[in-house]
């Protein structure tokens, strides 16, 4: 099975998962949590270990194994049962159970008692935490009994110590960074956080004793949305009603691996941002389509594919104007081949291109695409009228 292209790394991405990923083959780069990715890649894991907490369907889990390598391992944290299935399948049909431990647990500052949890369902699953008040915006999550464990407690009984930590647990990384102090002030892993601002504030503590507290074990921050190195406090007031993502490290005090993590970061931004731009270009050239201004669609589209040889979805709009003009019917083609091969949708380049087929006298062709098409999408009325069509010339071909 081909790959899915997440984070600019390979994953092969099951069909159970489409809405939260690109369903694999697909070569088109798809960012997910591009943020907290960046603080990953800082931090060098290769042949490490790293705890998870907070792995909803295993995405990030999945990613953050393929950066461990062989050699590394993967502790996972998840506190809804309802996804661990999910994050079971994903690790499973990427080979990579000998790498990643699942653990379906609610990540606090004690071991080994109760707590509420509130588990919502399908994909809005993961915005499911301890928080209360997450009643008021999904009155339908459900609250559970979730057994709790402290990391300190985690690392001892399984003689584990993490170089990296990833903490995304919707308000609960107060608690969660509380119950392993010990932890910090021996080993000093790096840590990604997702802050959740005033959400903390509803399971315990708050933003600025979050980072506060980490400040007194010796960490300096990296803000990860804009590669800069910020002052704790400064940094809790400027995001105290905002979701950011920072990365936590002693490591920063050092200067050299201070102006690392900026230059590093601050490339990646900046090339984040050039995917965004790619994606309102998109958009723009949609428009453009949707408007029959092909010839213009196209001179944006041209821009596109020079500048990201992947975009499946630039080649099959590209291929779709060309065809729309009555361009070179070989250099169609070929794009819309190119398109289909990096995985982008199959119903859509087949209807086009079999319609392409029709027009061009290509009925051999055509007859395959469309039939392929009708299945995909049973009841597109298009596809039947282009096959209706079809078979009027074949019976007109055929009384000659």
């Amino acid at each position: 099975m081909h790959s899915s292209n997440i984070n600019g790394m390979d994953m092969i991405v099951p069909k159970t998962f489409e809405g939260v990923l690109p369903v694999s083959p697909n070569r088109q780069r798809f960012d997910f949590e591009p943020y907290a990715f960046i603080g990953f890649k800082l931090s060098k894991i290769l042949g490490g270990i790293v705890f998870d907490i907070g792995a909803s369907y295993g995405v990030m889990t999945t990613l953050l194994a393929r950066l461990v390598g062989e050699e590394g391992q993967v502790h996972s944290f998840e506190a809804n049962a309802d996804v661990i299935e999910k994050e079971k399948e994903i690790v499973m049909v990427n080979n990579l159970e000998d790498i990643v431990l699942l653990n379906n647990i609610f990540v606090g500052d004690k071991t080994d008692i109760e707590v509420e949890f509130y588990a919502i369902p399908g994909y809005k699953s993961v915005a499911s935490t301890g928080n209360a008040s997450i009643i008021n915006k999904y009155p339908d999550a459900e609250k559970r009994k979730i057994q709790t464990v402290k990391i300190d407690d985690y690392c001892i009984r399984k003689n584990v110590f993490p170089d990296l930590i990833k903490i995304d647990i919707e308000g609960a990384e107060y608690i969660a960074v509380l119950g392993m102090t010990n932890l910090l002030s021996c080993k000093g892993p790096d840590i990604v956080i997702e802050t959740h601002g005033e959400g903390i504030k509803g399971i315990g503590g708050s933003l600025n004793e979050l980072v506060e507290l980490l400040d007194s074990y010796g960490y300096c921050f990296l803000d990860l949305k804009t590669g800069k190195v910020v002052d704790g406090e400064i940094y809790s007031k400027e995001y105290k009603k905002k979701i950011r993502y920072i990365l936590a490290s002693k490591k920063i005090k050092n200067d050299e691996y201070r102006k690392h993590v900026i230059h590093v970061s601050g490339y990646e931004i900046n090339e984040l941002a050039e995917r965004e731009r790619q994606k309102s270009l998109i958009s723009e050239a949609r428009k453009l389509i949707d408007n029959s201004q092909f010839n213009n669609a196209e001179l944006i589209l041209n821009k596109i594919v020079q500048r990201d040889e992947n975009n499946a979805e630039a080649f099959y709009l590209l291929a779709f104007c060309m065809h729309m003009n009555n361009k070179g019917s070989e250099d169609v083609i070929k794009l819309y081949n190119k398109s289909l091969e990096m995985g982008f949708n199959e119903f859509w380049i087949r209807y086009n291109r079999g319609s392409f087929y029709f027009n061009t006298g290509n009925y051999k062709d055509a007859k395959e695409d469309l039939l392929r098409a009708l299945q995909l999408d049973p009841n597109h009325p298009g596809v039947k009228n282009i096959l209706n069509s079809l078979e009027e010339v074949s019976k007109c071909l055929s009384s000659y």
